[in-house]
């Protein structure tokens, strides 16, 4: 197909999606300029339509294919056992809550379909209006669906809670993994019995955000057996427009493995200067660490803990140690557990052709700089350097153990960037990727209170420190729930940047403001708290 019939079928079939169906088995989000497919069953960037790859960039203009399928990966072990499931090409999941490990529900019930959400539901019309009306009236916070608590009695409560909004749209669905037929269907191993919910969203804003997806996973083992050595994997088999010349790689400090094309002339779709992909682990799982640590879980920095980090990635390409694993027999666990634990999928270690060392992070190097060992390399183990062609990315987590009842979260980031040339695209994802890793980081802060003291009244405070540079906080306080808006403006009254815009209970909240995230020059500002009737401007200055 060339590229102007693409285009033509891309627009074509996104005009022919409606609003018909109430909570359907997969769904899109398209709140920016990324517009990706998502199923009830696990598997995301896959378009139903086509059966073809499901995750278009950008949709402003010229959409092209990204990424033909990625999903979710978990393996452990389990009295003995190696357990690997998840949704890659098949899907060892299904739809519905998981009450025990004889009880889950029924994944035919549009209960467990795909929830959207938009923040501006309201302004819609016709059949939109009628769904997200409809969703926002049913939501699902009492299986676990994000809410406000407005009576902070710690459970969803229909009618006065309200459903917590990421993002400026989102999805959400909740799966298990109860069902050992369908796991073994998978990779031919027994189930778990883990209940996955996912949240999948992004924001409508013409900064770096609008070329990123959020993804949020919280899994809860409901099983009644220990989970050992487990280790999670955001798989990707990542078509960048043309699948037949790519390159993957991994920058360790970001915690970011990445595709970019093999070359600067992307054939039939990105062509020149084609862009790259990335998945950005931004929160992984936590194991418990000395007093003096903390860790993210559940929005919040807890003492006590710790997040892992990644502890594998090993490239899966058209090589001789490197194949997918097979589906539906347990051959197929066996070679994802060799990938998990950062071995070439026949067992065999991984050696570092720039070192001779053996390695669990393969391509760790930077093409950027030429240094260390990334793809293009001469000296490859096993035949030389392989060329450009189709790529997976198997990268996982450290090791950590899920006992009965344990809950994890693992929150992952998809982005795009396109630079002057494949490679100085690599340098632009990366740019993005420290944004969103110092945004995700602002967004847990305020979500850092002290709900011990409930506030008698509405307070801005003053921001700490100012001047600044690069970074300040601003603090304020609220008295009752209130409709929250922060906003920063420059010394003329034009709107710079919205930092909270969300309905928001009693508390005491933080922000941190990073000057990089909103591309703030030095000067003097003014920033606007509005909660209710309430409505109070203070002064902040952004040094040199």
């Amino acid at each position: 197909m060339n590229k102007f019939a693409a285009i033509l079928s891309f627009f074509f079939l996104f005009s022919w999606m409606g609003f018909s169906q109430i909570n359907p088995a997969h769904d899109y989000l398209s709140v920016n300029n990324i517009f990706i497919w998502i199923y009830n069953d696990g598997m995301s960037s896959h378009d139903p339509r086509t059966d073809g790859s499901g995750l278009y960039w950008p949709i402003s203009q010229n959409p092209q294919t990204s990424v033909f399928q990625d999903g979710l990966v978990w393996g452990g072990i389990v009295d003995g056992e190696v357990r690997v499931n998840g949704s890659t090409y098949r899907t060892g999941v299904k739809p519905g809550y998981m009450l025990n490990p004889l009880l889950y529900g029924d994944p035919s019930d549009t209960l467990f379909g795909i929830w959207k959400l938009k923040k501006d539901w309201e302004q819609t019309t016709g059949d939109e209006r009628v769904r997200y009306e409809f969703n926002y009236n049913n939501w699902p916070g009492y299986i676990g669906a994000p809410f406000e608590d407005v009576d902070s009695d710690g459970k969803f409560s229909r009618g006065i809670d309200k459903p917590k909004f990421l993002g400026d749209e989102m999805l959400w669905f909740i799966a298990n993994d109860g069902d050992s037929a369908q796991s073994k269907y998978c990779y031919g191993s027994e189930s778990i019995g883990l209940e996955i919910q996912c949240t999948v969203y992004g924001y409508a804003q013409e900064n770096y955000l609008k070329d990123v997806v959020f993804k949020k996973y919280k899994l809860i083992n409901k099983s009644q057996n220990t989970v050992e050595d487990m280790m999670l994997s955001y798989w990707s088999d990542p078509d960048l427009g043309n699948a037949g010349d790519d390159y993957i790689g991994i920058d360790t400090t970001l915690q970011l493995s990445y595709c970019y094309n093999g070359d600067n002339n992307d054939e039939a779709f990105y062509g020149e200067n084609p862009p790259a992909i990335g998945y950005l682990y931004l929160q992984n799982p936590y194991v418990q660490s000395v007093q003096s640590d903390s860790g993210l879980f559940d929005g919040k920095w807890r003492k006590g803990i710790k997040n892992i980090r990644i502890g594998a990635n090993v490239p899966g390409l058209k090589f001789p140690l490197s194949s997918d694993p097979p589906l539906g027999v347990y051959k197929g666990t066996l070679n994802w557990w060799n990938y998990l634990n950062g071995y070439w999928p026949s067992g065999d270690t991984v050696i570092d052709p720039s070192t001779n060392e053996q390695v669990k992070i393969a391509l760790a190097g930077d093409p950027v700089t030429q240094t260390g060992w990334y793809e293009g390399i001469p000296t490859w183990p096993d035949g030389g350097s392989p060329p450009p062609s189709d790529r997976r990315i198997y990268t996982s987590t450290e090791k950590f153990t899920l006992a009965p009842g344990d809950t994890q979260e693992i929150v992952i980031a998809i982005l795009l960037a396109r630079g002057t040339s494949n490679i100085n695209s690599i340098t632009e994802l990366r740019n993005v990727a420290t944004h969103v890793k110092d945004f995700y980081s602002s967004q847990v802060l305020t979500d850092i209170q002290d709900k011990s003291v409930r506030p008698n009244e509405f307070l801005l405070f003053q921001n700490y420190p100012n001047p600044f540079n690069p970074s300040t906080v601003i603090s304020y306080q609220l008295s009752v729930f209130s409709k929250v808006s922060l906003k920063v403006y420059d010394v003329l009254g034009k709107e710079i940047a919205t930092l909270v815009t969300e309905e928001q209970q009693p508390g005491n909240y933080n922000y941190e403001l990073g000057i990089r995230n909103y591309e703030l020059s030095s000067g003097i500002y003014f920033y606007q708290l509005r909660a209710g009737s309430f409505i109070q401007t203070k002064k902040m200055i952004i040094l040199k």
